[in-house]
């Protein structure tokens, strides 16, 4: 798993609002999604890549002065932990 991540936040503001919000598939097993909303960040930058997890993929968000988007391509599936292997 790679994790890069900064979030700063306004304390007391707390509005939470859905903006827009779209996805689809890419594969049988892949999709993407893109989130934009209404929120108490400031100022935010985050990258997320996953694999072996349960609906692994990337994660990027980004966030500046009250509004963050969050764009994911991520598998559809579960990781079965104990088998090592995609569940169906």
């Amino acid at each position: 798993m790679i994790n890069l991540n900064f979030h700063l936040s306004n304390p007391f503001s707390n509005p939470w609002v859905n903006v827009y919000n779209t996805g689809g598939y890419l594969t049988e097993n892949k999709s993407w999604e893109l989130q934009i909303m209404k929120t108490h960040t400031i100022v935010q930058v985050s990258i997320n890549f996953t694999t072996h997890s349960d609906h692994a993929g990337l994660t990027v968000k980004l966030g500046l002065f009250g509004f963050s988007s969050h764009f994911t391509i991520h598998d559809n599936r579960h990781w079965d932990y104990k088998n090592k292997c995609w569940e169906r």
